[in-house]
């Protein structure tokens, strides 16, 4: 589908429809509450007082539906899961027109900008990387390696500790996960992680780190692209019910949950059957309070295979 026409603003909020502006209308003219839409139309609907849900999805294309919350977040995955959102933004008065305008300016770019942590960051802002196709060399040493190498001063007393448990989760789930679909039953690509696992020629994962004056974004690559909405949504929404680890053909395991719930956004993108990248920023925050006060958001990005 072309790009967005115009983006409509739902909120009765005056100065959060002020910010959603000022950085949009770059993008598209922007209208607010307007009586009618059309599936050319891209909205952001704070839950307050917005249009029904069920209104929006029988009109708009999903993929351009921005919903604000503000509920908790395990509502919120209940809730993405029962209506089957695409975007979810946690409201926060200071980022939510920031994080707006960098996950709907990838709709505008087009599907060959949205993948890496470019779309993230600030323009020259330096990532560190690396690949692995083992499991017995998962990057645990090369990820403590970046972390050392970064400033840490504007953020709370340990996000290392988050994101080297993020990157060991994500990269276990793109190593064991990843592969289902060639899997058909050999043992190249076993289920149990107690395995080891061995990808094939260029069957890499791919580990980038990098921050800007905004966040640190981690960005995890496989090329495999098997990790569609259906999974992802489930894995958060089981991890959120049940917290236990689940292992099977098809499942995503509580690696997605972990990375969700240490970080305060979590982007996915997707191409069916070439590659799938987990994306999660955790934003500057000095106060460890605010950080865990801070309502997370969920982003899914699907490229249609030409």
């Amino acid at each position: 589908m072309s790009k967005p026409e115009r983006i409509a603003i739902f909120t009765k909020d005056d100065e959060l429809y002020n910010a959603l502006s000022l950085a949009l209308s770059p993008l598209s003219p922007v209208v607010r509450s307007p009586d009618s839409l059309d599936n050319k139309t891209l909205a952001l609907v704070d839950e307050r007082k917005g249009p029904a849900i069920n209104d929006l999805k029988s009109t708009l294309h999903m993929p351009w539906l921005f919903w604000i919350g503000q509920r908790e977040d395990k509502e919120h995955i209940q809730f993405i899961h029962e209506h089957r959102l695409h975007h979810l933004i946690g409201l926060d008065a200071v980022r939510t027109p920031w994080e707006a305008e960098l996950q709907i300016k990838k709709i505008f770019a087009g599907k060959d900008k949205w993948w890496g942590l470019k779309p993230y960051l600030s323009q020259g802002t330096t990532t560190d990387g690396f690949s692995l196709s083992d499991s017995n060399k998962r990057g645990t040493d090369q990820v403590q390696e970046i972390l050392k190498l970064q400033d840490w001063s504007e953020f709370f007393d340990s996000p290392q500790e988050h994101l080297a448990l993020m990157a060991n989760e994500l990269v276990s789930n793109a190593l064991y996960n990843g592969p289902e679909e060639k899997r058909s039953g050999s043992a190249h690509y076993p289920i149990d992680r107690k395995d080891p696992v061995f990808l094939r020629g260029s069957e890499l994962v791919q580990v980038n780190m990098g921050i800007d004056t905004h966040a640190v974004g981690l960005s995890v690559m496989d090329c495999f692209g098997t990790l569609d909405w259906t999974k992802t949504v489930d894995s958060l929404h089981r991890g959120f019910q049940e917290k236990t680890v689940q292992y099977k053909k098809g499942g995503a395991g509580l690696g997605l949950y972990l990375a969700f719930s240490h970080g305060n956004q979590f982007i996915v993108n997707r191409r069916a059957g070439l590659r799938t990248e987990v994306i999660c920023l955790i934003e500057k925050n000095r106060r460890y309070r605010q950080y865990k006060g801070r309502l997370k958001s969920f982003h899914f990005f699907e490229e249609a295979s030409s």
